[in-house]
């Protein structure tokens, strides 16, 4: 995108160029279908309805998810790409698992968190390398790249392209090498060298036009464009911007639309058709909004303030650039405040306020300067010098070492005709036999240290791979022990259970029986700990629970007290001097079979119940079940006369204590009420996605504290 500014004090326009690129995934995955899009979401959410847990549930998860992603629906897509790693990860379905990683790089990436894009980018990079998936690789090095240009990191993004460019040149894919430079000409761009920028879209036109790849064709015409527009040739810019544009909306690829509105909008700029440029920009500043597209929102922001400004209306321009650099900060986007802060320069120089034009004027130079450093420049010379070498390696290997042949018979020449250089000459060879000597002996200890360090790498892969399957074999054991669907079915008319482990096994757990009397039971409980040693107290809990049952207790209240007893004596025998004081915090409801009365009984975990939209919370017994100073106390025996539409609520402390959000804060048990309430007239299907949305949104890149479990139930 450009932004040019007319700087009254010394008479001169500057040019400074951002061409607005997605990722390589978005480009390379655009379908020239008819098929709509919702359509083909239709049919691959009915697919996942009845997939199995394997490959081809997996492959579903990332296609459906991809698809979300490609039409702005980011939270959707975030709960999708997360099952279908949760389930890659249980298969050991590495593929699957690197192309979640990769999108949610990109998905990252939209969302202007760069430091998580970047490390999802990483991962599925590896991932790639391990498998031997060139074609994987160059995607990788390719999205990498262009995140580092977003960050202003063009050195770093270059050797990422040149690396991609390597392989891809190795493929013979035309259409990667297109793509790849496109980027290029972005990079090259953005430095301010047009030259080269332009070479390169018009190199990525010539391949896409060869083999009729009308998507790349739109990135190349959109290139062009800005660099047309950056040569002051406003029409030819105009036409390469529409024509692009143009193939974008038929794809509907709405961040490609958004990026074209925006390139148009600053050719109107520059062209004075302040009319159509303040239309085009409040086009792309609605749909930017519709796609939480931060950085592309800031140059909507940005080019309205421009045309305010042109149109004298200073508190109208002022009032959207102060947007713009309040955005760009926020996502730290070094070369959105160095346009900002230009134009914001430019609109105080206007308005007379020289010295608010002179103290925005620094700030720009100061952006401007760490992006076009000279240390930049050097790094961005040597990365393509490099290539060039590398590429040049093997053609002009055979002229090279006649080249070589030639230099020591000079050299041999030389030796004979000057003595003294003789003397030099063998006392410097004796001497390289000494350092060759100690350097061998030195190579053939790196190779045993080699060898040492594979053997021990090795076992302890060997090592992590039979633990991870222990896991994963304990995960089943403990999964055998929770209530199954087909007894919640049975027993519940409508519910969900959103059910979020730490690890991948749980102190978290709902269990449910029927008892001698005809209701039904349902805990809802967190055991001591969690991962491995919360799982192994989960299944003594739920065993003293069962046990309980057995012994013929049908009140909740009954069923805790014997629980408790039955905990207390086991961890009696732990070797600790007074037994163990683990055990859980419980929620305990029974129903009867006409679902008119609550029975329930509570340690520690609430249980709520949403009422016309109005929460009433039923409290829990403030003790534990298990060893305590009140262990000797009953727990209390409740009931609760239901209405139909009640929801009821049960749960445990996961999601409240969960920290995330702008500030790092816990999530909280009022915020938690208060979302339960705003979602309970949903389908139960929608409230628990509506829950795991909340939850990732909230936890963002933090790691999740504790296991997770909610389990509602509508009357």
């Amino acid at each position: 995108m450009y932004v040019s500014l007319e700087l009254n004090f010394n008479n001169m326009r500057i040019l400074i160029l951002y061409f607005v690129l997605t990722t390589l995934c978005a480009l390379s995955h655009a379908q020239n279908s008819n098929e709509s899009f919702a359509r083909i979401i239709d049919s691959l959410e009915t697919k996942l309805k009845t997939a199995k847990n394997d490959t081809n549930k997996v492959i579903i998860l990332n296609d459906l998810a991809h698809k979300y992603l490609e039409t702005g629906i980011y939270d959707k897509a975030l709960v999708l790409f997360n099952s279908s790693i949760t389930l890659s990860k249980k298969m050991g379905y590495k593929k699957g698992l690197s192309v979640a990683y990769n999108n949610l790089g990109v998905l990252y990436d939209y969302r202007a968190d760069y430091i998580k894009s970047i490390d999802y980018y990483n991962m599925a990079l590896a991932l790639r390398k391990e498998s031997g998936d060139l074609k994987g690789q160059s995607a990788c090095y390719s999205n990498l790249a262009i995140v580092y240009e977003y960050l202003g990191k063009f050195p770093e993004a270059l050797n990422c392209l040149y690396d991609a460019l390597r392989i891809d040149e190795k493929l013979n894919d035309k259409n990667g090498i297109g793509i790849l430079h496109i980027n290029m000409g972005s990079v090259y761009a953005q430095q301010g060298k047009y030259k080269e920028s332009e070479a390169c879209f018009k190199k990525a036109l010539e391949l896409f036009t060869s083999i009729d790849a009308k998507d790349g064709i739109a990135y190349a015409e959109s290139g062009l464009g800005m660099i047309f527009m950056q040569s002051g040739k406003e029409t030819e810019a105009e036409e390469h911007v529409k024509r692009s544009k143009a193939i974008f909306e038929e794809f509907g690829d709405k961040q490609n639309v958004s990026g074209a509105l925006i390139n148009l909008g600053q050719i109107y700029v520059s062209s004075k058709k302040l009319n159509d440029a303040e239309k085009v920009y409040k086009e792309s500043l609605k749909l930017n909004l519709e796609l939480e597209d931060k950085r592309n929102l800031s140059f909507s922001y940005l080019g309205l303030g421009q045309v305010y400004m042109h149109k004298r209306n200073f508190p109208r321009s002022k009032m959207f650039l102060d947007s713009a650099i309040y955005l760009a900060e926020s996502i730290g986007c070094i070369e959105c405040l160095r346009d900002d802060y230009s134009a914001y320069a430019h609109m105080d120089s206007s308005s007379s306020n020289f010295k608010g034009a002179f103290i925005n004027m620094k700030k720009f130079m100061l952006y401007r300067d760490s992006l076009m450093n000279e240390t930049n420049n050097k790094k961005s010379s040597q990365a393509k010098l490099q290539y060039d070498f590398d590429k040049k390696a093997i053609s002009d290997s055979l002229r090279n070492k006649e080249v070589k042949e030639q230099e020591a018979f000079r050299h041999d020449q030389e030796i004979k005709q000057q003595k003294l250089y003789s003397y030099g000459a063998v006392l410097g060879f004796i001497l390289m036999l000494v350092i060759a000597g100690v350097s061998f002996r030195a190579f053939k200890q790196k190779q045993k240290d080699n060898i040492v360090i594979e053997h021990q790498k090795a076992m302890v892969e060997e090592k992590q791979k039979e633990i991870l399957d222990s896991i994963n074999y304990a995960e089943r054991i403990q999964r055998s022990f929770l209530a199954t669907e087909e007894l919640l079915q049975e027993n519940l008319n409508q519910y969900f259970v959103f059910f979020q482990p730490k690890d991948v096994v749980s102190g978290d757990f709902y269990w449910g029986s029927k008892l001698s009397n005809g209701n039904f039971a349902l805990a809802t409980a967190d055991s001591t700990g969690h991962g491995v040693p919360g799982a192994i107290m989960s299944i003594l809990n739920i065993s003293c629970l069962e046990n309980a049952i057995k012994e013929g207790c049908t009140s909740p209240a009954d069923i805790l007290n014997h629980t408790r007893t039955n905990i207390i004596e086991r961890l009696k025998k732990d070797g600790s001097a007074e037994g163990g004081k683990d055990g859980m915090d419980c929620s305990l409801i029974c129903l009867n079979p006409t679902n008119s009365q609550l029975n329930y009984a509570a340690a520690n975990n609430p249980i709520w119940v949403v009422r016309d939209n109005v929460l009433i919370e039923l409290t829990p017994d403030k003790m534990p079940v298990g060893k305590h100073d009140k262990d000797q106390n009953s727990f209390a025996q409740h009931s609760f006369d239901l209405k139909k539409g009640d929801v009821i609520y049960a749960l445990t402390d996961g999601m409240a204590d969960q920290f995330g959000g702008p500030k790092g804060k816990k999530f909280m048990y009022k915020k938690l009420k208060e979302f339960l309430v705003s979602i309970s007239g949903l389908s139960m299907t929608e409230q628990k996605d509506k829950l795991d949305i909340a939850l990732n949104n909230w936890k963002g890149g933090l790691e999740q504290v504790d296991d997770v479990c909610v389990v509602g139930i509508r009357i």
